[in-house]
């Protein structure tokens, strides 16, 4: 079965990537994978989730609320650290997989212990 795909990239300038929603080229870094993935999708700009680090960004995509009402606006929550997504919190990824789709996540994680969580790791 083919399902959605999410790319959430971050860490960029305004015109690191040559995807945009207009369509038009900004950028002589060329992405030929993230733009194909792209063209056949919906970009989601600066207007819906983006933050200046991962955490507040990351909150955002996976669990549908603005950070702030999560308390997850003000730093980076690593690994290690007590706190992070709170676990009463249904994600994205959990609607996904209730919905009968696969999930996966791939890169750095900064919601805090990924076990305390509930995420699954392999």
């Amino acid at each position: 079965m083919r399902g959605p795909a999410c790319a959430a990239v971050d860490d960029l300038g305004f015109h690191d990537l040559p995807v945009t929603q207009e369509g038009t080229l900004r950028s002589a870094i060329l992405t030929p994978a993230l733009s194909e993935l792209a063209s056949s999708g919906i970009l989601l700009g600066a207007d819906y989730y983006v933050n200046p680090i991962c955490t507040p960004t990351r909150t955002s995509l996976l669990s549908g609320m603005y950070p702030r009402n999560v308390g997850l606006n003000h730093g980076v929550i690593l690994d290690a650290m007590p706190n992070g997504l709170p676990l009463n919190l249904t994600t994205v990824a959990q609607r996904f997989k209730a919905a009968g789709y696969s999930t996966n996540m791939v890169g750095k994680w900064h919601l805090g212990e990924p076990a305390a969580s509930g995420a699954q790791l392999a």
